[in-house]
């Protein structure tokens, strides 16, 4: 979860950041980070198969604030690096 909607959820409801963290990681089984990584590498992978957009490019559209951390995020969760993924599964 980032700080600022964190800060906005702990104000309307008047809990801590690490208590709205136990929370979701009770219910969800994975951090908010975490899920929100899931999320944006699930929509880079489509987009990677679907369109013919520069990686850099979906890198930004997904959320992610550099390359490298898209990168190493990327082929963490998918094994493999974007570049490899979309030669590899694209439809386009």
């Amino acid at each position: 979860m980032n700080c600022k909607a964190s800060k906005i959820y702990q104000k309307k409801v008047n809990v801590s950041k690490s208590y709205i963290q136990r929370i979701f990681k009770d219910q969800y089984s994975r951090t908010p980070m975490h899920y929100l990584s899931e999320v944006r590498i699930g929509r880079a992978k489509q987009l990677l198969t679907e369109s013919d957009q520069e990686i850099s490019s979906i890198c930004f559209e997904v959320g992610f604030s550099s390359l490298a951390t898209f990168y190493r995020i990327f082929k963490k969760h998918v094994g493999i690096p974007p570049n490899t993924y979309r030669s590899t599964y694209n439809k386009t």
